[in-house]
C-alpha cells in the first residue's frame, strides 16, 4: 500500500516523504519532480507561463495516474494537486494511506520566504504573486 503525503507548498511532503520512504524501506516519489522531468526540465513556473496551468494540470494528472499504479510508495503530491479532479480520483480509487501534513500559515510562510527556489522554481500562490514578501 502506498502512502500519499498531501499538504500546502512548504508543508514538508518533500523532505518528510524523503525520510518516511528511507525508514519504510519503500521507493520515493516526487510528483512534481517528476512532472519536471516529463517536461524536460522545464519548472513548473516555465510551464505555467509558457504553456499554461492546463498544460502543467494534464501532466501532473498523468504523473498522479502512473504514481498510484507503483506499490509500496511513500508518494508526495503537489500542493495543489487534489484540486482537479483527475488527479483526485487517481488518488481516491488508489490503494493508498493518504497523510495531510498540517502546518500553521505563519510557518509556511517563513518557509517559503526563506526558499530562494521556490520563486524561481513555482507559480505565484496568487494573482497577486508568491503572497509572501518579496
Amino acid at each position: 500500500m502506498n502512502v500519499v503525503l498531501i499538504g500546502y507548498r512548504g508543508s514538508g511532503k518533500s523532505s518528510i516523504g524523503r525520510k518516511l520512504a528511507d525508514r519504510l524501506w519503500r521507493g520515493f516519489v516526487d510528483v512534481d519532480e517528476m512532472i519536471v522531468k516529463k517536461a524536460c526540465g522545464k519548472t513548473i513556473k516555465e510551464m505555467f507561463e509558457e504553456e499554461g496551468e492546463a498544460y502543467f494540470r494534464e501532466l501532473e494528472a498523468q504523473v498522479v495516474h502512473e504514481s498510484m499504479m507503483l506499490e509500496d510508495h511513500v508518494i508526495a503530491l503537489g500542493g495543489g494537486t487534489l484540486m482537479f479532479e483527475r488527479a483526485r480520483t487517481a488518488v481516491e480509487e488508489a490503494d493508498c494511506k493518504v497523510i495531510y501534513l498540517h502546518c500553521a500559515p505563519e510557518v509556511l510562510c517563513r518557509r517559503l520566504a526563506c526558499d530562494p527556489a521556490s520563486a524561481a522554481t513555482r507559480p505565484a500562490l496568487t494573482a497577486f504573486g508568491g503572497g509572501i514578501e518579496e
